[in-house]
């Protein structure tokens, strides 16, 4: 101990006992106790043993008077025991004691004390660290007449779920408990205590949990001197992991651990709970998925009828079906055991929950996993023929009252939704003004509120002056309360006749605010932009202290920050860059070419204009951000300069694309009626404005043009919405095909958009070829490609070369702008083009003015097809090489009658499609004019229907048993074979000297396939039979290598004969008798449909 010094002694708690011995011993030995008389007990600083030792209560003094005393008794060589209570680290106001007594050269110590956090423990008999509980135990306070930082607000806090003891807050509880519980780390379930005076001879405790304890509190009558402890650990009755430090099997450096079974040196019998703390009947049949961000709502169902509506839901929703495993379907998740455990197990990942169920399941199965509506996700519960869709939880917040109404669209049902202020079209004030970056005051009144809302009762609201603009929202949001007043003074919120309030400012109130929390609703902007300069090197700290001072003095709300801005050449100034992080806010930085067209003279003088070249820093740095009115002109710091402007409105717009589809209203979708309804501009072609005028208000402002104004067009819509307002840009058939979307989007991409301001969406639509094709049964039911003939921006030669590759690849073909006055020979050079590759009879439509009454459809063929029907409203669709016509209407098959599915189709109502006529590209019979010419990527199935092969040319290569039995079976057909091998068959020798096969005794080669229209690689040579496949390939002739269907393109294991006819099926090899059964099934039909049409005869 030294004289001349002053000593700040943590008391404790208050028990004269717990003081530490060197404490103690400081007080016994100090000329002067000066103690914190309102929080530390007399008896304390009657410890004090020295003759003529000074005992001061400093509760009446102020700092001034309590540093001169401190100095005047150390200056003299005396020793001073300041006394806080706790310990002085904590919330004991040292630190400016600490900068005055250094400032007048006086020496000082710490000791520390036992806080109260650590005392309320004891007293509790808990624990505030419990292994795979919590690790982390937060100190902390509520805002009050001293704020606190906004990073530091409850909710962050709560947000880790660890222990919490709360200083200084018993006065506020029940804000404290709404601030707890809107972050969702705590539950209205999560245990808290408060306790009174700890260590005092007049301690109480209240224990309960969030949902109960502020009631607790004010029965209690508690104002003052009183912790709040909040926390897991604290129910005493927790069960856990046993620590690792005590175990026998885990070694550290005092102790080896015993080589003993067990899961990461922890007991097998400690281990009570499966992964992440769910017990394992909660777990089991299941799979285990990762814990991942909320997506796409999860669909369960528990019924055969439900799992089949979860499916549907899922797709139309975006998200993943689970359904029984029973019941489950190729692309939905199954699940085993009770529903109430799948629920338990995604419930935390916070992903919306829609069940197909009865309500009484849902209730019961959600029941014990509610927490705070802040955190738990939207539950939507309907019956299992979509009729009812009730949302459950999470009506506001969690979005469960949109999701109700999406689904009820979805089943055609009606969305029941309950929330009071949605019944009575009054607005959610916890989402209010969510878009533009309001965020509800943690402290608020928020339930309190939005009851007196519901029930009619009187609403004050302050908006600040200066926010006109924000004034005009809320007019416009809350225009349906019942009874609501704008006041001019937000202290008259406090007036009696006021049940509650909303207050909306940039001000800090730092008085009115604590008054009013407890009654209103506030909303804090990002509204403040903060311009800072600064010497290099200046630390963030240091930073920090002159932002907070300075808008403290200016009487600003921290929670109101926007932004910090500085210029360009202090933007790697790390200060800055860790004062923007820490504060979570952007750092802007403004150019010199931004600040060129400034005044000097608006500004403050600056040091900038000497070193910098600059006008200034702080002021012109906030005001460019801002775009408002400067609020704090620069204040100087001994090594920094800051500024505050207002931000000036800019509101956010929004442009929507809107489809209309190809002319009948009808077949508008929902989204774009909702999108023309919204829309404060609807912008578009004139003769489309004209078709939707029935749709249109009076109110709206339509902006109609002419055609070749495209442009024009989409700058007018897009000008419009970076004015804040809704636009809808207007378009036939789907916006995205030959329309609008791309001049937007370019224009967008010239005005250097950031993809967020204005917002834009686009709503698809039905184009005109999918109405046509639709029009018309099934013209595209496969590949199939767009294309334009307008040359006007798009070079001739390669919409050419487009048409050609089209042709070539043996894709349907819409053509867009096929005809007008000045282009009238594109369309036939187009067809002619197709004409090439196509047979004659390839259907071809002529849609014109498709879904509109004055509609007109032609059905022809690619050879009758005249261009002159065609105009600069028709669509023409032409079918691939396999359309045909049947009964007026085009179908291009899919493929499913020869992908293997065929003995399905013959077990159904309807008989499979017909084959297609059996036609060479040489204008005889032989080659299947879709034949594939390419070896197959897999080994799928390859059924081949041949007709016609008379004197078809086939060349087998490979003379053993298998070329052996192909030969015979091509023989039988009446195909011309050629047979290339060394060696034959005895049999194969035989077909050949009389002449029924041409046999080449040599090794395969390259080019032997050049007349070849069927080709068989039937080697004991995976190589010569890989090669025969490359040249067939190349050639686009049909090959079936033997054993090993994978590298051609056909295989034939069941072959059925008849007069004229033959039949080849296949199930790549695998299964012979379900190919002799198909095959079999097509041959009697074929044959039967032979004989009705001999009898029609």
């Amino acid at each position: 101990m030294s004289v001349g010094m002053v000593y700040f002694v943590g008391a404790g708690p208050g028990a004269p006992d717990l003081i530490t011995v060197r404490g103690r011993t400081i007080i016994e030995q100090a000329d002067l106790v000066l103690y914190a008389d309102s929080l530390v007990q007399a008896s304390v600083a009657g410890l004090a043993q020295k003759p003529g030792a000074r005992i001061v209560g400093s509760a009446d003094l102020h700092l001034g008077q309590i540093v001169d005393l401190m100095s005047e008794v150390a200056m003299a060589g005396g020793i001073v025991a300041r006394v806080h209570t706790g310990d002085p680290a904590l919330y004991g106001a040292i630190h400016e004691q600490m900068r005055l007594l250094r400032e007048r050269n006086v020496a000082y110590a710490v000791v520390p004390g036992v806080s109260a956090a650590f005392a309320a423990a004891a007293r509790l008999g808990v624990e505030l660290t419990i292994p795979e509980v919590t690790q982390t135990l937060i100190l902390s306070r509520s805002a009050g007449r001293t704020p606190v930082p906004p990073r530091e607000g409850l909710s962050g806090l709560a947000a880790h779920g660890a222990s919490l003891a709360l200083y200084l807050s018993v006065d506020q509880i029940e804000q404290v408990v709404e601030g707890l519980l809107s972050s969702g780390g705590y539950s209205p379930t999560t245990p808290a205590a408060v306790v009174y005076r700890v260590s005092w001879p007049d301690e109480q405790v209240v224990r309960g949990t969030l949902a109960d304890i502020a009631e607790a509190v004010r029965q209690a009558g508690f104002t003052r001197h009183a912790l709040i402890m909040v926390g897991a650990a604290l129910d005493p009755a927790l069960t856990s992991p046993a620590s690792r430090l005590y175990d026998p099997n885990f070694s550290h450096g005092y102790r080896r651990g015993n080589e003993t079974s067990g899961s990461e040196g922890v007991p097998p019998s400690t281990k009570t709970f499966g992964s992440e703390g769910v017990p394992p009947s909660i777990k089991e049949g299941f799979p285990q998925t990762q814990e991942a961000s909320p997506s796409g709502p999860l669909v369960i169902a528990v019924s055969r009828r439900g799992s089949q509506l979860a499916h549907e839901l899922a797709q139309g929703l975006g998200g993943e079906a689970w359904v029984p495993r029973r019941f489950a379907l190729a692309d939905t998740q199954s699940y085993d055991g009770p529903v109430a455990a799948l629920i338990a197990q995604h419930w935390p990942q916070g992903r919306a929950l829609v069940l197909v169920m009865a309500a009484g399941i849902a209730v019961r199965a959600c029941a014990p996993l509610l927490g705070h509506k802040s955190s738990d996700p939207a539950v939507i519960c309907l019956d299992e023929a979509g009729n009812s869709v009730i949302p459950l939880l999470g009506g506001h917040r969690a979005g469960a009252n949109a999701l109700a109404r999406q689904i009820a669209d979805i089943t055609g049902g009606h969305a029941a939704i309950t929330t009071a202020s949605d019944t009575q079209g009054l607005p959610a004030l916890d989402l209010l003004g969510q878009e533009q970056g309001w965020r509800v005051d943690p402290a608020s009144a928020l339930t309190h509120t939005m009851g007196c809302l519901v029930n009619g009762d009187a609403l004050g609201c302050y908006v600040h002056p200066a926010l006109p603009a924000q004034r005009r929202l809320l007019e416009t949001w809350l225009a349906d309360c019942p009874d609501l007043t704008f006041v001019d003074d937000p202290a008259q919120l406090l007036e009696a006749r006021y049940r509650a309030g909303v207050l909306v400012s940039h001000a800090a109130h730092a008085d009115l605010w604590p008054q009013l929390a407890s009654k209103c609703v506030r909303y804090n902007l990002p509204l403040l932009v903060v311009g800072m300069g600064c010497r290099r090197g200046v630390p963030r700290a240091e930073l920090e202290a002159a932002l907070l001072g300075g808008l403290d003095a200016a009487g600003l709300s921290r929670a109101n920050l926007a932004a910090l801005a500085t210029v360009e050449q202090k933007a790697q100034e790390a200060g800055l860059i860790e004062l923007a992080e820490a504060l979570g806010l952007r750092l802007e930085i403004v150019t010199a070419a931004q600040m060129a067209h400034l005044n000097p003279s608006d500004f403050s003088p600056s040091a900038a204009s000497e070193h910098l070249d600059l006008i200034g820093v702080a002021e012109p740095a906030a005001l460019l951000v801002a775009g408002g009115e400067l609020l704090v002109p620069k204040q100087r710091f001994e090594r920094c300069t800051l500024a505050v402007a207002l931000c000036q409105p800019r509101p956010v717009g929004h442009l929507t694309l809107v489809s209309l589809g190809p002319g009948d209203p009808q077949q508008m979708t929902l989204a774009a009626h909702a999108a023309l309804r919204e829309a404060e501009v609807v912008v578009g072609y004139q003769g489309y404005i004209d078709s939707i005028q029935g749709l249109l208000t009076p109110q709206q402002t339509v902006i109609a043009s002419g055609m070749k104004t495209e442009v024009e067009r989409a700058m007018q819509a897009i000008e419009a919405a970076e004015a804040g307002r809704r636009v809808a840009l207007v378009s036939s058939g789907d916006i995205g095909i030959y329309a609008m979307a791309g001049p937007v989007f370019e224009g967008l991409q010239a005005r250097g958009w950031d993809g967020q301001t204005p917002q834009v969406r686009v709503l698809p639509g039905i184009s005109a070829f999918q109405a046509a094709a639709a029009r018309m049964g099934a013209a595209i039911s496969h590949d199939f490609c767009v294309i334009s003939l307008s040359d006007l921006l798009t070079p001739w030669d390669l919409i050419e070369r487009r048409l050609a590759a089209a042709a070539a690849g043996d894709l349907v073909v819409a053509l867009y702008n096929p005809r007008s006055r000045d282009r009238h020979w594109q369309l036939g050079v187009a067809l002619d083009i197709l004409r090439t590759q196509r047979p004659a009879h390839t259907p071809v439509i002529f849609a014109t003015n498709v879904a509109r009454p004055d509609e007109r459809m032609v059905v022809t063929t690619l050879a009758e097809a005249d261009p002159t029907i065609a105009d600069m409203f028709t669509v023409v669709l032409i079918g691939n090489s396999r359309s045909y016509i049947a009964g007026g209407h085009v179908v291009t098959p899919r493929g499913y009658a020869a992908g293997g599915r065929m003995d399905s189709a013959l077990n159904g109502p309807h008989p499979p499609s017909p084959p297609l006529p059996f036609a060479a590209r040489t204008g005889e019979g032989g080659i299947p004019h879709d034949a594939p010419n390419r070896v197959p990527e897999s080994s799928g199935e390859y059924p081949i229907i041949l007709t016609g092969m008379q004197g078809v040319a086939v060349t087998v290569v490979g003379g053993g048993a298998v070329g052996e039995r192909k030969v015979r079976g091509l023989l039988a057909a009446g195909a011309a074979v050629r047979l290339i091998s060394p060696v034959a068959s005895e049999q194969l020798q035989a077909w050949a000297a009389a002449g029924q096969i041409e046999w080449e005794a040599r090794p395969y080669q390259a080019g032997d396939l050049a007349v070849a229209h069927l080709a068989f690689a039937c080697t004991n040579a995976r190589a010569v039979n890989a090669m025969v496949a490359h040249e067939a390939a190349e050639r686009g002739v049909l090959c079936n290598v033997a054993d090993a269907p994978s590298e051609g393109n056909f295989h034939l294991p069941a072959l059925h004969r008849s007069a004229g006819l033959t039949v080849a099926v296949s199930t790549s090899g695998t299964n012979p008798t379900r190919a002799a059964v198909m095959r079999d099934a097509i041959a009697r039909w074929l044959m039967a449909e032979g004989e009705e049409k001999k009898h029609e005869r």
